[in-house]
């Protein structure tokens, strides 16, 4: 998982954080067909990125993005807009 423009230590704690994450969201698709983010930094964007890695062996999961507006990234760094937009 690349998180640009976290420093290495929050980088790998959100790496920890997906781990766990993973292994919730594995038991999930046997009950839920979705699940929604609502797009901000931090753990938002490390579960909707769980969520697109998960896809590769749960094909039938979605992620679905409940945006609170539509220019929320106007005053992030350029490696987090992009982040945000690769997975809109």
């Amino acid at each position: 998982m690349v998180l640009p423009g976290f420093s290495p230590t929050l980088a790998k704690f959100f790496r920890c954080i997906a781990g766990y994450l993973r292994d919730v969201f594995t038991l999930l698709p046997v009950i839920w067909k979705w699940i929604a983010a609502g797009g901000a930094l931090g753990f938002d964007t490390i579960a909707a990125l769980t969520v697109l890695e998960l896809k590769e062996d749960f094909p039938h999961i979605r992620l679905r993005m409940v945006l609170p507006c539509t220019d929320q990234d106007s005053k992030w760094r350029k490696g987090e807009r992009q982040l945000y937009r690769d997975i809109l």
